[in-house]
């Protein structure tokens, strides 16, 4: 790996204090890691975790012009689960204990786990509302036999 290769592509990976860092234009220096090879795993990490934050911010607005209030939360929770899954099992087990790596894929366990909390609260107020409506089936029903 050269340095001048990574420049052509505006990223910079070089010796830092403590190993090897990673730098995007306009940005500032990450790092340290232990190799050159992490150094770029993490570069690319946090480049995949922005374009996919990107995308989902595109999707958000798309399906928040089309959704309905209630169904908003429902949708966006689902879709932040979808993109932490996507970081988390594109991050391979070893490079976890690498500083940049291992936050991001704890943000994206976070992320997860907050999404995932959504929807149980969002499941349980449906099935309340699913048995009041089924109760009110039940009494529609009722109140037509005895009508009859």
């Amino acid at each position: 790996m050269h340095t001048e290769q990574f420049k052509r592509a505006s990223l910079i990976i070089a010796p830092i204090d403590g190993g090897w860092g990673y730098q995007w234009p306009h940005a500032d220096q990450h790092g340290p890691y232990s190799t050159p090879e992490y150094a770029l795993m993490a570069a690319f990490h946090e480049a995949n975790d922005q374009i996919n934050a990107h995308r989902m911010e595109k999707l958000l607005h798309i399906e928040a012009q089309q959704a309905e209030t209630e169904e908003l939360p429902a949708i966006t929770a689902l879709q932040t689960i979808c993109a932490a899954f996507v970081t988390m099992r594109e991050t391979p087990l070893g490079d976890i204990n690498e500083p940049e790596v291992g936050d991001a894929f704890s943000r994206a366990l976070l992320a997860a786990d907050n999404g995932y909390g959504t929807l149980e609260v969002l499941m349980k107020q449906w099935n309340n509302e699913l048995t009041r409506q089924h109760e009110r089936q039940q009494r529609a029903h009722r109140r037509l036999m005895e009508m009859e």
